[in-house]
C-alpha cells in the first residue's frame, strides 16, 4: 500500500497517469475522491485516450462506462457497455474480481502493471493508476477511473488486435484516506 502522495511521486516519468492524478486531486478538492458533478473531462487533456471509466454494479459486473481511443486501437472494436470482467481470460476473472472488490470496499485506487498480448503474440508493458469517483446516484456503486502509459516502445503493438485485457499482474494499492489491502 502506498499513500496518494508516494503514487505522484512515482508518476514523474508517466505523462498520462500523472495528468490524470493532478486532475482527480483537482476535482476531489478536500475529499477523499470527488463527487462525480465535479470531474470534467478537459482537465485531462490529451490523457483523455488512455482512459477508461468503469461501475462496478456487483463484483462480478464491472461495466465499462467510457474507454478512450487507445483502447479501440488495442481491441479493433469498440468495449464500452461492456463487462470488464468478461475481457479478462477465464483463468483470470477472479483476480479481476478480486481487485475491484477492494477498490469498492474501501474504497481505495491502485497503481498497477501488466503486458498487453496480442493475438500475434506480441507483448507491450503497459502500466496505469486507478482511483474512484462518486457515484452516480447516491448510494449508487462509486466509479473507478483508470488511466495507462505504454512502458515499453507503442510501436510494438502492431496492427493485430487484442483478444483480452489481462489484470494487473503487480499491483500496489493507493491509500485515500480509507486505507486499502496489504
Amino acid at each position: 500500500m502506498i499513500t496518494l502522495k508516494d503514487c505522484a511521486a512515482s508518476l514523474r516519468d508517466a505523462p498520462k497517469r500523472a495528468a490524470f492524478l493532478r486532475a482527480w486531486n483537482g476535482w476531489r478538492g478536500e475529499d477523499p475522491y470527488p463527487p462525480l458533478n465535479a470531474v470534467k473531462p478537459e482537465d485531462i487533456g490529451p490523457a483523455l485516450s488512455c482512459i477508461i471509466v468503469f461501475e462496478a454494479a456487483a463484483p462480478d459486473k464491472i461495466m465499462i462506462r467510457l474507454a478512450g481511443t487507445q483502447f479501440y486501437e488495442m481491441l479493433g472494436r469498440e468495449i464500452t457497455g461492456e463487462n470488464f470482467v468478461d475481457l479478462a481470460a477465464p483463468h483470470q476473472r477472479e483476480t479481476r474480481i478480486e481487485h475491484y472488490s477492494n477498490y469498492m470496499a474501501y474504497p481505495c485506487g491502485a497503481k498497477w502493471s501488466t503486458d498487453f498480448v496480442k493475438s500475434n503474440g506480441l507483448r507491450v508493458a503497459v502500466e496505469g493508476v486507478v482511483l474512484p469517483v462518486g457515484p452516480r446516484v447516491p448510494g449508487g456503486p462509486l466509479r473507478m477511473y483508470a488511466a495507462f502509459d505504454f512502458t515499453s516502445d507503442k510501436k510494438d503493438i502492431g496492427n493485430k488486435p487484442m483478444d483480452m485485457i489481462p489484470p494487473a499482474h503487480d499491483l500496489t494499492y493507493v491509500d485515500i484516506g480509507y486505507g486499502a489491502p496489504e
